[in-house]
Formats: C-alpha cells, structure tokens, sequence
C-alpha cells in the first residue's frame, strides 16, 4: 500500500526485514510479483500491527518474535519490563510460524 501511495522504501525491524524486502521487490518488479506480494503483506500485517500498538507492546513482544523466527529461546528481560501475557505470547508464537524462520 505505501508503494502504490508513492514510497520507495521502508524501513523494517528485524523480525520481518526478510518478508518486507521480498515484498518490495515483489512490486518493484511490476504487476506480476503484486499478488505474491499482496500474499506475503497478509502475513506480516496482523504482527506489524501489534508491534506498533505502543513502544510498550513492540518492546514486550518484538524481541519475542524475532527469537521465535530465529529458533532462540524466549529471552530473559532486564528489569523494569512489562511482563507478556499468554495471550500475548500465544499470538506471537502463531505469527512466527505464520512468517516462518528467519
């Protein structure tokens, strides 16, 4: 969506810097890499859209996803930290299988 409104780049975290590169070149390329792209933008939104809910939320859960992608163990925070639900925490391990390894 930001192509077609005009960007010409972005500037992705690490856990989707891998699916956001593919989808740039995907469009970059023309018409026929867009429904590829549009394929790979539905699995990276929902988790896009969490991590960006507030510093807070990308902070709890950003380094949680990435790990996941990575095969790394949850990691062990520094205190002060907001502590993850297991809502949270449930979603994120779905977004990651979703996304795939990194």
């Amino acid at each position: 969506d930001a192509m077609r409104a005009g960007a010409v780049g972005s500037i992705p975290g690490g856990e989707s810097a891998d699916i956001l590169t593919r989808i740039f070149d995907l469009m970059a390329s023309g018409s026929a890499g867009e429904a590829e792209a549009e394929r790979l933008y539905a699995t990276v939104l929902r988790p896009l859209v969490l991590l960006m809910e507030s510093m807070d939320t990308f902070l709890v859960y950003g380094k949680r996803l990435l790990g996941h992608r990575l095969g790394l163990p949850d990691p062990d925070p520094r205190p002060p930290f907001t502590p993850p639900s297991e809502f949270g925490l449930a979603m994120v391990r779905r977004y990651a299988e979703a996304m795939g390894p990194l």
